[in-house]
């Protein structure tokens, strides 16, 4: 075997298609989130999307993904080439700490010299050449220091609230266009956004992160001793049960877990992060329809009034943001005398809102909940 083969063997790629959408509502359901969306090149979901962006960087055989458990068939209707073994089902929902916990210690398992790319599912990222190179610039980091953990940064374009960031420090690898990471900062207001362009040495946090297996463990154990007495609990079913995912110990076990987010647990703490800047693709996280503006179509009138999925005429109108999820008809949008309008229309709900406040879609979901009609949501 060469050195290449025998590299790519112990590299290993998890999915975590996780998360609500929200910020999505009405496109985006409980019962049909986010990853699920056909938001993809040619109709793709984001899912099946993200899962091929790892081809020929690595092997099928090590690509995990980590889905709520009712979503496996959503899951395996996006994904039915994936080796059964590796889809995670979590009972609950218990943010990305856990996540990363439990697919690090099921591919620690498998090998103990396991290097593990961790993605979210739903990102936009074109072209996929590019980003694979940068993920090799950081595989090839953490295969000379096991100790460090990596993750891609994202030169910002405008102050955007709507992301994190990375305060960037001295460069360790010019080449690589590797420098330290001095902190993580949690979504900012749109004031201190500015005041992060205005240095340039902040990065989005494109949440896509390179380690050992056996060091994320490492220092998940050390900052947040709870996660580590869950994990304590899988070994030990583990040990006893062949079918031990599937038993009520493990779901309790997963649901007393505490909930925290990768970034909280260990990467605002861990001595040795690393951040790569990635310029060279064009990457998004969809968390918002303002966001989806890329997938949308211009109008014949030379306005800035976009459209997908339906036809637009727009009438003393700018601004104006369609998008149409009926496929049963043939429908037009007709606008007239609104500006900053966003439209989302699907077969039982209609969302009219103003654009730009995409935190007011969360406080709507609670609202329609609140008012008893959960059964849109």
């Amino acid at each position: 075997m060469t050195k290449s083969n025998s590299e790519r063997s112990n590299l290993y790629a998890v999915v975590m298609a996780g998360g609500a959408g929200l910020r999505l509502w009405p496109e985006s359901r409980a019962a049909r989130p986010k990853p699920f969306l056909p938001l993809g090149r040619d109709g793709a979901s984001l899912l099946r999307a993200t899962y091929d962006r790892f081809s020929g960087l690595v092997a099928p055989e090590n690509r995990l993904v980590v889905a709520g458990r009712a979503f496996e068939d959503l899951t395996r209707r996006e994904l039915p080439d994936a080796p059964r073994c590796n889809l995670l089902l979590e009972p609950v929902g218990r943010d990305t700490a856990l996540c990363v916990a439990w697919s690090s210690f099921e591919i620690a398992r498998r090998d103990q010299d396991a290097i593990i790319i961790t993605s979210p599912s739903d990102h936009a990222v074109e072209p996929s050449d590019r980003f694979r190179d940068a993920l090799r610039r950081a595989v090839e980091l953490v295969r000379e220091d096991e100790t460090r953990i990596v993750t891609l940064g994202i030169a910002p374009t405008v102050p955007s609230s709507a992301f994190g960031y990375i305060e960037r420090g001295e460069p360790l690898d010019a080449q690589r266009d590797a420098f330290l990471a001095l902190s993580f900062r949690e979504k900012p207001d749109v004031e201190t956004a500015r005041g992060y362009l205005a240095t340039g040495n902040y990065l989005w946090n494109a949440g896509i992160f390179v380690w050992r297996a056996s060091t994320i463990l490492a220092l998940i154990r050390r900052f947040e001793p709870s996660l580590a007495e869950t994990l304590d609990a899988f070994e030990a079913l583990a040990a006893h049960d062949p079918n031990w995912r599937d038993s009520q110990s493990f779901a309790d076990a997963f649901a007393s877990a505490k909930r925290v987010s990768i970034d909280r647990a260990v990467l605002e703490r861990a001595p040795n992060v690393v951040v790569v800047q990635a310029d060279q693709f064009v990457w998004n996280d969809l968390g918002s329809f303002d966001a989806l503006e890329q997938v949308a179509v211009e109008q014949p009138d030379g306005s800035d009034n976009l459209s997908v999925g339906a036809p637009l005429v727009a009438l003393n109108s700018t601004g104006v943001r369609a998008r149409v999820c009926t496929r049963s008809c043939r429908k037009l949008v007709a606008v007239v005398g609104l500006d900053d309008l966003l439209v989302v229309d699907t077969p039982d709900a209609l969302l009219v809102a103003k654009r730009g406040d995409a935190d007011a879609l969360k406080e709507l979901a609670a609202l329609i909940r609140k008012q008893g009609y959960e059964e849109f949501l």
